[in-house]
């Protein structure tokens, strides 16, 4: 393709306003309430410049990138006014675009001004490292939208090499994890760990955290045991140019329990869930030594395969094995497949009495492991039986 005629196209697609924002839903994992729509930006559909990628890239080379990035700030902005958009619109911007001869101060609060778009509706969505922006986020660019009144959001966190540096610096409202360490993240216990951590350091100091890219189930179901409230993928909705009127039904949120007696009277499975880390089978050995280590109350670990239990790991039985002279230096680098054993796998609506019956027809060795609780066959996490104990005694 010629560089010029590529050129030439995006001049006149800004020229024209010939670009078309699409926004995607930003989603309540608790509730499936959708809570707002990050506003992305596409060229003609059928166009060499149709998508996000080829429509900046050929901005860097042309030099026209802070042209197009005032140019979709303002379309994204006058169709979520012409649309009204409920809930809040995450908006990208470049930080160098702070310092171009192209930037007015306060140009965005007089945009929203002119539009009856209240300031708290956006959120300024900074990149940590952003791939259009060779100038990279600063502390500046930050105080610049806080002292306008904006919430500010750090995107892609984990992407560049000095993430917690700059979450410590600039304190943002809203952290967005970066879509690599959401990717599997039901089949990787080490991004699991990352996630988790991520989420116990946002709870400490007051910031919400958003995972992007979700797009399976058992994604979303493994991202929620780990503390994750808010997220965004394409599982959850696609970018579109007209947001959806109706709400759309997850099959992921809880069951609302049937009118009547029973109901009330007839507890499940998933009141014993605690979510617990797992495994996969190519996970090495050394890593469930450490993850037993990290969480002492579990006997057991479920392995997964894409997202299903297939067995479990077990606690006394791997520590008898590390125990023994060569043991640990043999084993260790081993998959914890040489050592799975069967596990116990109960769905969260069965009810308590009859996953009580089902517990005193199995042998011993389940009862200390424990039960290993799925929905629709996805892993939710570990149940005890002393739970179930005494849960069937009340």
């Amino acid at each position: 393709m010629n560089i010029d005629y590529e050129e030439q196209l995006l001049r006149s697609l800004i020229a024209e306003d010939n670009l078309f924002p699409h926004f995607q839903p930003i989603v309540d994992l608790r509730n499936g309430e959708t809570i707002g729509h990050e506003a992305l930006i596409r060229g003609p559909e059928g166009s060499v410049l149709y998508s996000p990628d080829s429509l900046f890239q050929t901005a860097i080379r042309c030099g026209l990138l802070h042209t197009l990035e005032l140019s979709c700030r303002r379309l994204s902005l006058q169709r979520f006014a012409e649309l009204k958009i409920d809930g809040k619109l995450f908006l990208n911007i470049s930080a160098s675009l702070l310092g171009t001869p192209e930037h007015q101060k306060g140009l965005t609060a007089d945009m929203l001004a002119e539009l009856d778009i209240p300031q708290h509706a956006i959120v300024i969505e900074l990149s940590e490292q952003h791939p259009f922006d060779q100038y990279g986020l600063t502390l500046e660019a930050v105080q610049h939208y806080r002292g306008m009144g904006f919430n500010i959001a750090i995107d892609d966190l984990g992407s560049g090499y000095s993430g917690l540096k700059l979450w410590s610096e600039l304190q943002p409202n809203i952290v967005k994890i970066d879509k690599h360490f959401v990717h599997n993240v039901d089949r990787e216990p080490i991004k699991r760990q990352f996630v988790k951590s991520i989420c116990s350091i946002a709870n400490g100091v007051g910031c919400s955290i958003i995972a992007e890219g979700i797009e399976t189930k058992s994604e979303l179901l493994t991202l929620k045991e780990l503390g994750v409230t808010i997220g965004q993928g394409f599982y959850l909705g696609r970018p579109s140019q007209k947001p959806e009127d109706a709400p759309q039904e997850y099959t992921w949120l809880p069951k609302q329990p049937r009118e009547g007696r029973d109901s009330d009277m007839a507890e499940t499975a998933s009141v014993l869930v605690q979510p617990a880390p797992s495994l996969s089978q190519n996970d090495e050995l050394q890593l469930a030594s450490q993850l037993f280590r990290d969480n002492p109350a579990y006997n057991a670990l479920a392995v997964l395969e894409e997202g299903r239990p297939v067995g479990t790991v077990a606690r006394a039985k791997l520590l008898e094995l590390f125990s023994t002279q060569y043991g640990r230096a043999l084993y260790e680098q081993k998959p914890v497949s040489v050592m799975m054993d069967d596990a116990l796998i109960i769905e969260s609506d069965m009810s308590l009495e009859k996953v009580s019956q089902m517990v005193t027809e199995q042998d011993a060795v389940y009862l200390n492991q424990g039960l290993v609780i799925t929905r629709s066959g996805l892993y939710l996490g570990l149940g005890n039986v002393r739970d179930l104990l005494k849960k069937s005694l009340n």
